[in-house]
């Protein structure tokens, strides 16, 4: 069976890099794309094919933002789960409502990933397996979906 296939966007040479290399010592994963920009991942998704895309939200320059990527990408042919990865999708916050309701999956709080770094590669492996999500082995770092009945 194929490993499965991860793209990053963010705008952050810094933050690229470190999802690079947390993610290439993992040999459960191949990094199929690494972007600076929305427009340059989704000149690239339809040849790359990624099953995970890591999406930054806030960009400088004036582009894409990461809300635009999500509602361009909707209902695109190949599927791909999206974790939001940002300042801005800490746990509890509206910016986490507003990206599940462009078809993200989950949330982690950029600030965290250093520290909760372990949980970001244990919620990778659940999605890359198409596994639920065990909300209960994560900490604030990762916001879930409410759902409503």
């Amino acid at each position: 069976m194929e490993k499965p296939k991860v793209y990053i966007i963010d705008d952050s040479l810094i933050f690229r890099a470190m999802l690079e290399t947390m993610i290439d010592q993992d040999a459960g994963f191949d990094i199929c794309g690494i972007a600076a920009t929305p427009e340059q991942a989704l000149a690239e998704l339809g040849w790359v094919l990624p099953d995970i895309i890591l999406l930054d939200l806030n960009f400088r320059g004036g582009g894409m933002s990461g809300f635009d990527f999500l509602e361009e990408i909707d209902g695109h042919w190949h599927a791909m789960t999206v974790v939001v990865i940002s300042t801005d999708a800490h746990h509890g916050s509206e910016v986490c409502d507003r990206v599940f309701e462009r078809g993200a999956t989950v949330c982690f709080d950029k600030g965290r990933v250093i520290r909760s770094g372990r949980e970001l590669m244990e919620l990778l492996h659940e999605l890359g397996d198409y596994r639920r999500i065990k909300s209960q082995n994560f900490s604030n770092a990762i916001t879930l979906p409410t759902v409503h009945h």
